[in-house]
Parts: C-alpha cells; structure tokens; sequence
C-alpha cells in the first residue's frame, strides 16, 4: 500500500475472526516481493511472520511496541550498548524526529542495523 498516494496494490481477505496474522503468506505469495522492503506493524513482529517475509527473498521493516514489552527491552538494550561504543559509523544509522500530534508531543527514533546476532 501506497497510503500517500491512496494505492492499495493488494488486499486478502482472511476467513471470519480469523486475524490479519493469517493472511500474511497469501498477500505475499500474490506479489514478488524478492528484493523488497515490506514494511509492517507490530502486530507481525513475531518470528514466524519475518521468516515469512524471508522465504520470500525479501527484507522488511517491523514496528515494535510497548505491549511486547521482553522484545522492546532486549532491542532497546541491544541499541542503547551499540549507541554507547559508537556504532554509528553510518549518519543514517540513528535518527530522531520530534512533532507534535494526536494532542501531545511525539519522540520517534529510528534504529538501524543489519548486525541481528545479539537479539533473540
């Protein structure tokens, strides 16, 4: 999906409370995305779901939040000791945006490596 410029590519329908988990492997599997970034929310931040994305030659981008809290620890914890022997080598490997919005101040930083081996 294209949501700046309102193009949805490709749409699954997932069978009656079955969840939008489950219909990640045919919304892949009726695009080629070898080679592609496929971007998703928190809620496919599960391992199961990344090999998903993996078996297809692809590499993604997954959200993560508070609600998964183990996860969002070992990953702070794993960026805040890379920030601290100066991993950033690369400007774009770290970036921070603030704004305001939905009422309130917002902070998003944006963490980058390709180095996995220290997370679970």
């Amino acid at each position: 999906m294209a949501a700046a410029d309102r193009l949805v590519i490709v749409q699954k329908k997932v069978p009656d409370k079955a969840g939008e988990r489950r219909g990640l492997p045919a919304l892949l599997d009726s695009l080629d995305v070898t080679g592609a970034i496929v971007s998703m929310d928190a809620l496919f931040a599960h391992i199961v779901d990344i090999k998903t994305v993996l078996k297809r030659k692809a590499d993604y981008i997954v959200g993560i939040k508070g609600n998964q809290s183990t996860l969002e620890a070992k990953i702070y914890n794993f960026f805040e000791q890379a920030h601290a022997v100066n991993y950033e080598d690369d400007p774009g490997t770290r970036i921070t945006k603030t704004g305001k919005g939905h009422g309130r101040t917002e902070e998003r930083i944006v963490c980058v490596t390709k180095d996995l081996n220290g997370l679970p």
